[in-house]
């Protein structure tokens, strides 16, 4: 299929051009007129190849001799509205009614089909909000969820919310990000013409009659900041642009997917309505894992991509992971110590630095301190992305390198100190100040960076979950939390 796809547009020029030009001259005439209609059409077709392109036939990370589609993990989830995960009011501790995260607080689910679901049920008129920790699959399944529709005969939109203008109209701003994204020489075209197509044109889709245009923000965690907005006004101000142009009309029923990390952000925004559906994506399951050491081992084997860019590593004796599998197996849905390769980056990660260790894959995880060394340096660089991801934090809210790693430490301290896993803002700024340990740069977050709490730009840079006014802050994964503790007591005891 990539060879296909890669020898089309080549062999396409030939027909058109051949001894058989005169039979297909129409058809070149129609290629070559230029209409806002049909440069819409093609910026929405190249956009849609795009996500095709970057799940199908790119490597994976930028750096990986195999796609995300040669070892791709299904998505799954757990659907609770949002007045379930809502603070309880007046209640002094700040706790949710429900941890989405926690595995028995709804039945698992697969993302794809509980999106579709909701998409092809005529009675349901809001957004479709899926939250998960970072690498947790939110952005890859966006792209699937594209060639999906796509495929289906809709018209996806997937837009990378660190790459959409606030301040601009949202239609004019969409533009820009198709446009962007798309061939150069397409072309712009007339935003009155997309609206219209928007809100006029339906198709049927299961039992409702909706837009084929299908919009997608991805990542309200990775907003672009401004001189004079700080990441919580940014995310109100977009959800509400949102939330007004989409789904709070009558001329038609658009459907709209948003996407991010836990925040605090969204849950102060009026984004969310008591009924609307929070997916939160759950830990791969110890079947799924196994499933993915088998995926790499073949794409290792077979590598789709070569070069002096890729990184050929190789997995070896895939036994050697029987013991890690076994450990994930017992102790699933807790999984203790080895928690933190429910993720799908984490465990990729987790097996890369598994796949170079030389000795016994038992003496990695007990104590699984050197795991966790690798992992936290990874982590950490980029803000909880890919440690090869290009765009890094930029604008954004994010937090990377030894400034988050600081505050994570003072955090972890704070939280250990607190005695108990959720820390609220006000408690965790005073232990900061009296540990003294990341204080300086939660400072200097508050003063110079956002003009804003630090709290809410930490939580978009690593794994955590808690996503209300009162819960504050908590680690995805309580090992990650000790291991920076511990790491954060060694690096006190240095100074000394």
């Amino acid at each position: 299929l990539r060879t296909v796809r890669g020898q089309f547009k080549a062999a396409l020029q030939d027909i058109l051009s051949g001894e058989q030009k005169d039979k297909f001259s129409s058809f070149v005439t129609w290629l070559q007129l230029d209409t806002d209609d049909q440069r819409l059409s093609a910026a929405l077709l190249a956009h849609a190849e795009l996500q095709r392109n970057q799940f199908e036939d790119k490597p994976a990370l930028g750096i990986e001799p195999f796609a995300i589609s040669d070892v791709y993990i299904e998505t799954q989830c757990g659907v609770l509205p949002w007045n379930k995960l809502a603070e309880l009011s007046g209640d002094p501790s700040g706790k949710m009614k429900v941890d989405p995260f926690a595995e028995d607080s709804a039945p698992r689910q697969d993302v794809m089909s509980t999106v579709l679901g909701f998409m092809a049920d005529k009675k349901f008129d809001d957004a479709i909000v899926i939250q998960g920790a970072p690498g947790a699959g939110k952005s890859t399944f966006t792209k699937k969820l594209c060639i999906r529709l796509h495929d289906e005969g809709l018209l996806p939109i997937r837009i990378p919310l660190q790459f959409l203008r606030v301040d601009a109209n949202i239609f004019d701003a969409i533009q820009d990000v198709l446009v962007s994204f798309s061939d150069p020489s397409i072309g712009a075209f007339k935003r009155d013409l997309f609206a219209d197509k928007v809100f006029s044109e339906q198709v049927e889709y299961g039992n409702s009659m909706i837009s084929p245009y299908v919009f997608i923000f991805d990542g309200w965690d990775e907003i672009s900041l401004s001189a004079a907005e700080g990441f919580q006004q940014r995310v109100e101000r977009l959800l509400d642009r949102i939330r007004g142009t989409f789904l709070d009309q009558i001329r038609n029923k658009v459907r709209v997917v948003l996407t991010g990390r836990p925040s605090q952000a969204i849950g102060r925004s009026n984004f969310l309505r008591d009924d609307t559906p929070i997916l939160t994506v759950r830990p791969i399951t110890p079947e799924q894992l196994s499933r993915y050491i088998n995926d790499l081992r073949d794409a290792l084997d077979k590598p789709a991509f070569t070069g002096d860019d890729i990184d050929g590593w190789e997995i070896g004796d895939i036994g050697r992971f029987t013991p890690i599998l076994q450990r994930y197996k017992r102790s699933f849905p807790t999984t203790r110590e080895l928690e933190v390769i429910g993720q799908p980056l984490l465990a990729h990660l987790a097996i890369k630095v598994m796949a170079s260790f030389k000795g016994n894959l038992e003496e990695l995880i007990t104590p699984p301190t050197t795991l966790y060394r690798h992992l936290v340096d990874l982590t950490c660089k980029k803000g909880g992305k890919a440690p090869t991801d290009r765009n890094g934090t930029g604008k954004s809210g994010r937090m990377a390198g030894k400034d988050l790693r600081a505050l994570l430490h003072g955090t972890a301290l704070a939280i250990t100190a607190h005695g108990s896993e959720s820390i609220p803002e006000e408690e965790l700024e005073l232990r900061l100040e009296t540990l003294g340990v990341g204080t300086d740069i939660f400072l200097l977050t508050q003063k110079q960076i956002t003009k804003e709490h630090p709290l809410t730009n930490l939580m978009i840079s690593f794994y955590f979950k808690g996503v209300q006014e009162r819960s504050g802050c908590e680690f995805l994964h309580k090992s990650f939390r000790e291991y920076l503790a511990a790491e954060a007591i060694v690096e006190v005891l240095k100074e000394y």
